[in-house]
């Protein structure tokens, strides 16, 4: 081996100090951080995991969980209200994007109840500020080790 080149580390320890020692260098400017190459990947290739399966328990479990209404939840999901309401009742169980669009609201309840805003009106009328509490603690009530928060009773 050379005295030119480096050894290459071998231990787990070796390999993470050499690692923060390339990261200061980088963030330091002495080194540029190494060029990512992104490949196309095609049907041909790989599959999609499918959307989870959705009963009407379970869609009115995650909205409850939610604690918004069937109105606002229709709102949240840019669909009707009555495409919840035949969702909760069975009549029409979601599929497809609708069955992708929920598993994402079981992993990201945050994002969504982020598009809520109270109307100024109700909030003047009200003065509830243990409602607007309440719909910022909405988010911290999820099991982050579940998929979606829920389960397929």
């Amino acid at each position: 081996m050379s005295k030119s080149r480096q050894h290459s580390p071998r231990t787990p320890a070796e390999r993470l100090i050499r690692s923060l020692q390339e990261a200061v260098a980088i963030q330091q400017g002495d080194s540029s951080a190494a060029r990512v190459t992104r490949r196309l990947i095609t049907a041909r290739a790989c599959v999609a995991e499918p959307a989870p399966s959705y009963r009407a328990r379970r869609v009115a479990r995650l909205r409850r969980r939610l604690k918004v209404s069937q109105a606002l939840f229709a709102q949240m999901l840019n669909v009707s209200a009555e495409t919840v309401r035949a969702w909760e009742q069975g009549k029409n169980p979601p599929s497809g994007p609708a069955a992708r669009l929920l598993e994402l609201v079981g992993q990201h309840p945050d994002w969504f109840l982020r598009s809520i805003a109270v109307r100024s009106s109700f909030a003047a009328a009200t003065r509830d500020v243990q409602f607007m509490a309440d719909v910022t603690e909405t988010t911290r009530e999820f099991d982050p080790t579940s998929a979606d928060g829920l389960r397929d009773d």
